[in-house]
């Protein structure tokens, strides 16, 4: 077998080429999407922010080769997947040396196979790491157990409490927000605390509101708060022999354990509360159950409405539907200084080589809205200038 490789380096490697088509994949979808327009417009500067990726790409499949040609046993979907990585690559070189390939920008319309193949590598690992026997000695001396660890103090930090109103109206709205989150492996609803706080956020409340909501909301058994656990293997910016790199507002290395279950947790630190960012919550049946009252108390109020004679609380007419219509509020208004925040955090991680996905989800974004924040902040820029 090629340059002798052991399983694990093998899988660690392609799980670094598949990290590194999905960021260009995304990032060429965006730059493509963006200039899709009657009067094309080519950036020649753009290939320049994605050359130190690909060169990453491109050195990684070429040190791969003997492996690819000759793939560790068990580990032959593996290499076929990066065979096909090897020739989307060297596609994309070859139109950055012609001349007309430099001047249309030909290595965006990639993007798709990017995608394609950076997720079927993915699955193609995770199968192989699923069915290998290959298990690491100590793993069952660093293995930490989510059932032992000690309760989560959410107990907001340096926040005065605000008035119950302003907490009651937060925690009312959580339902809500929460209706709007896919379900994930375990069929449980959750989120990272820190990315539900930014959606009340956008919703017009405070932060101390939010915080202190949530809070509320776990002491009374409507959430569960619980440790932020990756499955395995990790696509990201972990290199054999190297610590896993950080997101920015994360913690830093070190900080993820193996669970008996082969998954990483994140470490959350020893102090008095922890980090909104350093947990997620769970919905609960208690939850829903309480949602389904607010909302039969809402229309229970809005059930009575002004009758023929105008008088408050005169059942509305037949045929004629109860409530009150609600008017259309303004535009909803972006915290700009939070898009900026987001911005400089992706600069100095994709510095580091983060991978854009993970970096969403990180930050309790879809891609999407991480895609929407940057270009705000884009255009900001430009009418700044």
């Amino acid at each position: 077998m090629g340059n002798g490789l052991s399983l694990v380096e093998f899988l660690d490697l392609a799980s670094e080429v598949a990290s590194l088509a999905h960021e260009l994949g995304q990032a060429f979808q965006e730059e493509f999407q963006k200039h899709d327009t009657p009067v094309e417009v080519i950036d020649p500067s753009a290939w320049d922010r994605h050359k130190p990726v690909f060169e990453r790409l491109y050195r990684v499949l070429v040190d791969l080769t003997s492996e690819i040609q000759d793939p560790p046993n068990g580990a032959e979907v593996v290499a076929d997947h990066l065979r096909e990585t090897a020739k989307i690559a060297k596609t994309i070189r070859d139109g950055r040396r012609s001349q007309a390939g430099r001047d249309w920008a030909t290595y965006r319309e990639s993007f798709p196979l990017l995608n394609s193949v950076s997720h079927e590598l993915h699955a193609a690992i995770k199968d192989v790491h699923a069915r290998s026997d290959e298990a690491d000695p100590l793993d069952a001396l660093v293995a930490v157990s989510s059932a032992d660890a000690p309760p989560i103090n959410t107990t907001p930090a340096d926040l005065p409490q605000p008035s119950d109103s302003l907490v009651d109206a937060a925690a009312r709205a959580v339902p809500r927000v929460l209706a709007d989150v896919k379900p994930g492996r375990e069929k449980e609803v959750a989120v990272v605390a820190s990315a539900l706080i930014e959606a009340l956020r956008k919703q017009g409340h405070t932060l101390q509101a939010a915080c202190w909501a949530i809070h509320r909301l776990v002491g009374e058994g409507k959430l569960h708060a619980a440790p932020i656990v990756k499955p395995t293997p990790f696509i990201g910016t972990q290199t054999p022999g190297q610590p896993m790199k950080s997101f920015p507002g994360a913690p830093g290395p070190g900080t993820w354990k193996k669970t008996k279950a082969g998954d990483l947790q994140l470490v959350i630190p020893e102090c008095r509360s922890a980090p909104f960012h350093a947990f997620r919550v769970v919905a609960t049946e208690s939850l829903w159950r309480w949602w389904r009252e607010i909302e039969a108390e809402n229309q229970r109020a809005g059930s009575l409405t002004a009758g023929p004679s105008g008088a408050p609380g005169s059942p509305a007419p037949a045929g004629k539907a109860t409530g009150r219509k609600r008017r259309r509020g303004p535009r909803p208004k972006y915290d700009a200084e939070h898009d900026a925040k987001v911005a400089r955090d992706w600069a100095a991680a994709k510095r580091q080589g983060a991978c854009k996905n993970d970096f969403a989800r990180e930050k309790g974004l879809s891609i999407r809205d991480l895609n929407k924040a940057l270009t705000r902040v884009r255009k900001r820029k430009t009418r700044a200038d």
